[in-house]
């Protein structure tokens, strides 16, 4: 079993929480995102699904994390998902290409902002998002 392990802070989450993502994983057993993770999101096109749930922030709405891992350079990752989010006429906020990849984005309808970001761990590159 391989345990990837790592903590990323996303700063400007309004919730200010702190997600820890695949810490301890259990390679055997599939993964799927839960029932209710928005069907507008769109998911990478290649990529493996390591780790989802939902939880609730401090206001009380849901938001849904989720990492999957992926082959493709962050670089294209990145000008991917900013294609596919003005697409869908979502407001994005901020892109970072430095350091970690990074692009927050606003979903039509959503209480808060969302974020996407390309991480590079344990010789792995993971893309996380947390969406509300």
């Amino acid at each position: 079993m391989v345990a990837l392990s790592f903590t990323l802070l996303f700063s400007s989450c309004s919730s200010n929480k702190k997600a820890t993502v695949g810490a301890g994983l259990d390679k055997s057993k599939k993964v799927e995102l839960p029932a209710n993770f928005p069907t507008d999101f769109p998911k990478p096109s290649s990529g493996k699904l390591l780790e989802a749930h939902q939880d609730m922030d401090s206001e009380s709405n849901v938001v849904y994390y989720a990492t999957w891992e992926v082959t493709s350079s962050s670089q294209s990752i990145i000008n991917s998902y900013q294609q596919k989010f003005k697409a869908n006429n979502w407001q994005i906020s901020k892109v970072t290409s430095g350091g970690v990849p990074e692009i927050t984005f606003r979903r039509s309808g959503a209480p808060s902002n969302s974020h996407l970001a390309v991480v590079d761990s344990n010789g792995k590159r993971l893309l996380q998002v947390i969406v509300y």
